[in-house]
């Protein structure tokens, strides 16, 4: 069951839907009462006349179209999680001969889910956010090549926000992050 759900207001200028229409359609999609986001009848034909819902034997469902705003939505924070997922050092040195796990080592695991349900509060579907903390984990990785072992384990990661002490800097080589620090 779903605990939240994030509205982007871009998103919703650009399809040209209002608030209460995407609540309606974000409950129907997650099998939640869609009374909890009631709608006039004119919001209803609006929304069957767009094509995201249809009524079949005095039942609204979502048309095709209408899960597609919902699933593709679901295939980005797969897709993005899974890129920072592989990115980030499974583990490192703990600088006296052993190693220190940073991340479980499957993506079925519950590390995995808490930590991919932290990363989707984090970026809520902003594709340039995301953008910006894979480019801040690149950075940081070459910036700390040598020093791997002080990397905090993912979750902590992410609930601290690490990726912002990288943010803004413009590492490109090896020998750019030597002569640069």
């Amino acid at each position: 069951m779903i605990d939240s759900i994030t509205i982007h207001i871009p998103t919703l200028i650009g399809l040209g839907l209002n608030a209460n229409q995407y609540m309606h359609l974000a409950l129907i999609y997650h099998q939640l009462p869609p009374n909890l986001a009631p709608l006039g009848h004119e919001e209803i034909d609006d929304l069957i006349n767009r094509d995201y819902l249809r009524v079949v034997f005095m039942t609204v469902e979502l048309t095709d179209k209408g899960r597609d705003l919902f699933e593709a939505s679901d295939r980005f924070i797969d897709k993005a999680f899974n890129e920072v997922y592989n990115l980030y050092p499974r583990q490192v040195s703990d600088g006296r001969g052993g190693y220190r796990v940073l991340r479980a080592k499957g993506l079925d695991s519950e590390d995995a889910k808490i930590c991919k349900k932290k990363y989707e509060a984090v970026i809520k579907g902003n594709k340039d956010l995301h953008s910006k903390i894979v480019k801040s984990l690149k950075t940081e990785l070459l910036m700390r090549k040598n020093s791997m072992m002080y990397m905090q384990n993912l979750q902590t990661w992410i609930n601290q926000r690490a990726w912002e002490k990288y943010m803004d800097l413009d590492i490109e080589s090896d020998d750019e992050r030597v002569n640069s620090i």
